[in-house]
């Protein structure tokens, strides 16, 4: 179904804005590059905003500035800057997805936690609209990595 959040930090800049507010969709399948909302691993009740950048089957890695995909360096149009940090490579067990924000250097995410993949079924749904501010009003393209 249909449901409403605020965005609560800054870490999915410039996408989205801290105190945009959102609906989301669930969707039968998620793909790299959907913004969705999910679950805080960390924070039972509270749900998050990030970007799925891994699915099963990827490997997934962080270093010089480029995320990797099966070792392939992904150009991501969306990031507020390179990240600066490495993640080892992570293999993303089926039924579960790696997740970045997109204010790489500012994020609470998969390169953070201990569980570094989530699985699906923690994902409310993806983001689909911004709908307040009425400035910023308007649905979210989905952006697909290769």
């Amino acid at each position: 179904g249909m449901r409403f959040f605020m965005v609560p930090s800054t870490s999915m800049e410039p996408t989205l804005l801290r105190q945009d507010y959102l609906i989301t969709l669930n969707e039968d399948t998620y793909r790299r590059g959907d913004v969705v909302v999910l679950d805080d691993p960390e924070e039972p009740g509270a749900y998050i905003v990030k970007r799925v950048v891994g699915i099963g089957g990827d490997t997934v890695a962080v270093g010089g500035g480029f995320l990797y995909v099966d070792g392939k360096p992904m150009a991501e149009p969306y990031v507020l800057e390179p990240p600066r940090y490495f993640m080892r490579p992570v293999r993303v067990p089926p039924g579960f997805v790696l997740l970045l924000g997109d204010n790489r250097n500012n994020s609470n995410d998969s390169h953070i936690w201990d569980n570094k993949t989530q699985p699906l079924s923690a994902i409310v749904g993806r983001v689909r609209f911004i709908y307040y501010p009425y400035n910023r009003a308007g649905s979210l393209d989905r952006i697909a990595l290769p």
